[in-house]
């Protein structure tokens, strides 16, 4: 597949600043592997998945501000799929980028086909989005919180279209206090570890463990 092909004829827009983090778990050890796709929040409960997941699964990840019309995200993404095969994909994406519905639900859906098509075959687990609230107040949104409930629907339909399994992160922390950073965004440590939890479960379900 041309990874330029997935990117629509326009001007992306970029965030003040675009990060992103590849990280490999013990790249030369023989073993079964996962491949994290994110964005912070992945990267924030990472730490402690690998805690809780057996010591033989390696938990690789590509974390990143990218949002899915950016032609840097699937040329990035590739070349992290060149460096190691995996067993599972635990994709995540939907907090950043102005993209509206329909050319978020473009982009997503050729990026989980390009996962569908590739040689190894991995299994794909999509994960939806997570509540944006007022700072220091779990049960009050962001104005952006519409877009991510309007972004988590699509991640499930597209699973449901293609036999994936979907998480739902979003019911999952949705108004629960003293689990939050000091942002609309971000989990403390108890919320990374519940979120942590999930995914474990999600990961040894799909690893057969």
């Amino acid at each position: 597949m041309d990874v330029n092909t997935t990117v629509p004829e326009r001007r992306v827009k970029l965030e003040k600043y675009e990060w992103s983090n590849m990280w490999w778990d013990e790249p030369e050890m023989e073993g079964r592997r996962v491949l994290l796709v994110g964005d912070s929040i992945t990267n924030g409960y990472s730490p402690a998945l690998k805690k809780i997941m057996p010591p033989d699964i390696y938990i690789d990840k590509y974390v990143t501000s990218r949002a899915l019309d950016n032609p840097s995200f699937l040329k990035e993404l590739t070349y992290v799929l060149t460096q190691g095969k995996y067993e599972v994909i635990h994709f995540n994406n939907g907090l950043h980028g102005a993209l509206d519905k329909e050319l978020f639900k473009k982009c997503y859906e050729e990026v989980i086909k390009y996962l569908l098509s590739l040689e190894d075959s991995p299994k794909i687990i999509i994960s939806g989005t997570t509540p944006v609230v007022v700072t220091d107040k779990p049960n009050e949104y962001m104005p952006f919180n519409e877009k991510s409930i309007e972004r988590d629907s699509v991640a499930k339909e597209i699973a449901e279209k293609y036999g994936l399994m979907y998480e739902n992160l979003y019911s999952l922390v949705d108004g629960i206090e003293g689990i939050r950073a000091h942002d609309p965004f971000h989990y403390n440590e108890k919320g990374c570890e519940i979120l942590a939890n999930a995914v474990c479960k999600n990961l040894k379900k799909v690893l057969n463990i």
